[in-house]
């Protein structure tokens, strides 16, 4: 979703190409920067210091560290919410869907829209944007708000093959994270529910461990749904008034929203997911697609340092560069405006 999906909403609001792809890709690479190694540009007598917007869920130094699940989880993957009802801090931090700081972060990186790092940022709040429809309901700390009765998980999958694929992956989840954690699994996150929250298809319900919390009914399609819709209204407004990023045609999404709830709808595998975003794409069923469109791919070592790294490459022309920019001012938005205007920071 965050990669194929991002593309072909962002090319239906009239988005060009090449832009689309970086935007998509940027969006997609918060999931994948999980090194802040500095990089040297030998013949630029510069260097690049990365930002970390993402550990692996198993990393559990990283992410016991309390000072980076500000920096990384609640920062890229888990918006607080700023419930006005919540009495204590984690109930604050417990991320909604659509709420007025996920808007706020939207709006701030159409600020910066006509930057060089512009596609560059939108990609990073699309993705900040999306996550808030699929991890609403956890808190991106370890916080006793995110563990969850596992006895109380039911599953409505239509497709058995998969239903088996789905409990599997939760089982071996588990099992790699309490071995990892000699036998207790850290409360960050939605890490008590594995992958369920993030899979577009998925209708479930769960009960938090919390007794003062009510039981919680999903549908994890209607969520993404939505989330596409305010995603290509904020694609719509990137564009707008941008023609160096404009392509000629675009999809209102009354056009488009029937066949992009049909995809997300689609009990499968990743692979057989992807490819059906793909074909989507390729008969040209969201917008009339060109060559560049036909072949798009994703590929985390797209933007890693090999393909750069003593280049000679300015590094003001480098996509990497470029969207640790816009990552490093997303997050500084976060941690320095936004949560403490909202009175969650002091």
């Amino acid at each position: 979703m965050h990669f194929y999906g991002v593309y072909a909403l962002a090319r239906a609001a009239g988005i060009k190409p090449e832009t689309a792809q970086t935007i998509a890709h940027a969006s997609q690479f918060v999931d994948d920067a999980i090194h802040d190694e500095p990089i040297l540009l030998d013949q630029q007598s510069a260097a690049i210091v990365p930002i970390m917007s993402s550990h692996t869920p198993l990393d559990l130094v990283d992410n016991s560290h309390s000072e980076d699940q500000w920096r990384v989880w609640i920062s890229f993957h888990f918006l607080p919410g700023n419930d006005k009802d919540a009495n204590s801090l984690d109930g604050k931090l417990v991320c909604e869907k659509n709420s007025a700081l996920a808007q706020a972060v939207l709006t701030n990186a159409l600020a910066y829209k006509k930057e060089p790092f512009g596609p560059h940022f939108a990609g990073v709040a699309a993705h900040v944007f999306a996550d808030t429809f699929s991890h609403f309901g956890f808190v991106g700390i370890t916080s006793d708000w995110n563990k969850i009765k596992e006895e109380s998980i039911e599953l409505k999958i239509n497709v058995s093959g998969i239903q088996d694929y789905v409990w599997e992956k939760y089982r071996n989840f588990q099992d790699k994270l309490a071995a990892s954690a000699a036998g207790k699994v850290l409360p960050l996150g939605h890490a008590g529910a594995a992958t369920f929250p993030d899979r577009p298809y998925l209708n479930w319900q769960y009960e938090y461990a919390m007794g003062s919390r009510p039981p919680v009914k999903r549908q994890n399609v209607q969520d993404f749904l939505e989330a596409a819709e305010q995603l290509h209204a904020f694609f719509t407004n990137f564009v707008k008034d941008n023609p160096l990023h404009a392509s000629p045609i675009s999809s209102p999404w009354a056009t488009i929203s029937g066949k992009t709830q049909g995809v997300l709808q689609i009990e499968a595998q990743l692979d057989d997911r992807v490819n059906n975003w793909k074909k989507l794409i390729a008969a040209n069923e969201l917008f009339t697609s060109d060559t560049l469109d036909q072949t798009i791919s994703y590929s985390k070592d797209e933007w890693g340092p090999a393909n750069f790294a003593g280049t000679g490459r300015n590094p003001s022309e480098i996509d990497f560069s470029l969207w640790v920019k816009a990552a490093r001012i997303h997050q500084y938005y976060v941690l320095n405006d936004l949560l403490p205007n909202s009175g969650i920071l002091i």
